[in-house]
């Protein structure tokens, strides 16, 4: 305990215990700055509080040596009345005066600016480069602070500023994205039955119009038309009619499979991308749309489903995205005038065609 004790008094500022702390500290430091100096270390920026010498013992032990000790000579070399002596000292010390000026001003300045210089440099450095986390290792702060000192703490005020700004920016920047993704998404869906919209459907057939030429590999298109949807409007009301499109779009989600898009082309219209199956395959996901709705039995609705295949061979994608579309549709047509609740296939109207 006693001597835990007696390394905190020995660890107290001097300036609380009524002594000059640069005087008191002098040996010890100077000692520990030679050593440091003479193994090469250096303090870094975050190094420890109190590591080296500081500017004040340096100018100190300076002063000390270049003013107080030659004078204490001198007046002892006076007071012996050693004239020759003294005169002889008096030149010697002119000249060490005159050869030492420059290392001595050079160290001075070294310690006293340009070392808080370097400090300062590699600390805005540090900023530049986004290393924000970057500060200057300082004593608690008091009243009355050397300048250089105030401004390296004002210095890590602006870093953490400057991180605290950065933080909220890429707060919002995240905020943004994401609400620039949730809107994405809206625009590409149909608020009421919750499947891809026309604007889905276009940028979807083009991509697989895309895969298909690269692949040569065909796909398929579904256009589903709700029969009597009329009616449906008419004798239960618009509410049953936007109930009736739900479960519609709800029967073509769970009918195809993942990579098949389902998506409402407009009003009671609707349609499925098949992806990468024959014609037959897709003649059974357009069955099996159209019984699962028939099994809902939502008044005298039906569907009337136009099935048309892409031509990956085709030399122009945008006229044969549109082309496909268009036979699509025109197998629709087809299944509408025929009485409805049936499936018209392209091939189906070129054998008709040929008949």
């Amino acid at each position: 305990m006693k001597a835990s004790a007696s390394s905190r008094a020995a660890d107290e500022p001097a300036t609380e215990r009524g002594q000059d702390p640069n005087l008191s500290a002098l040996p010890g430091r100077a000692a520990r700055w030679f050593s440091e100096r003479a193994s090469g270390r250096r303090q870094a920026l975050r190094g420890r509080p109190g590591c080296g010498m500081s500017a004040t013992t340096l100018l100190c032990l300076l002063l000390f040596a270049v003013s107080v000790l030659p004078l204490g000579v001198a007046m002892h070399l006076a007071y012996e009345r050693r004239l020759d002596d003294l005169t002889g000292f008096l030149a010697l010390a002119v000249v060490a005066g005159i050869v030492l000026a420059w290392p001595i001003a050079h160290l001075v300045g070294h310690y006293v600016i340009l070392k808080n210089i370097k400090e300062i440099n590699r600390f805005c450095l540090a900023i530049k480069q986004g290393n924000y986390a970057t500060e200057f290792a300082l004593p608690e702060e008091r009243d009355e602070e050397h300048d250089l000192v105030r401004l390296k703490r004002n210095l890590n005020w602006m870093a953490h500023s400057i991180a605290s700004r950065e933080d909220w920016l890429h707060a919002r920047l995240n905020q943004t994205t994401e609400s620039k993704r949730r809107f994405e998404d809206l625009s590409l869906r149909d608020p009421l039955t919750d499947i891809a919209n026309r604007r889905a459907f276009s940028e979807r057939l083009h991509e697989m119009a895309r895969v298909a030429r690269a692949t040569r590999t065909p796909f398929h298109l579904l256009l589903v038309d709700c029969d009597n949807f009329k009616s449906v409007n008419d004798a239960f009301g618009h509410l049953a009619g936007d109930e009736l499109l739900r479960r519609l779009a709800a029967i073509l989600r769970t009918s195809v499979r993942d990579g098949d898009c389902p998506f409402r082309y407009g009003g009671d219209e609707f349609g499925v991308l098949v992806v990468s199956r024959g014609a037959d395959e897709a003649r059974a996901v357009a069955e099996r749309i159209r019984q699962r709705f028939a099994g809902e039995g939502i008044g005298r609705a039906t569907l009337s489903i136009g099935l048309a295949a892409f031509d990956p061979e085709a030399v122009d994608l945008a006229a044969e995205c549109e082309a496909l579309v268009a036979r699509a549709d025109a197998a629709v047509y087809e299944a509408k005038r025929a009485g409805g609740d049936r499936i018209v296939a392209q091939a189906d109207k070129i054998m008709a065609a040929s008949a």
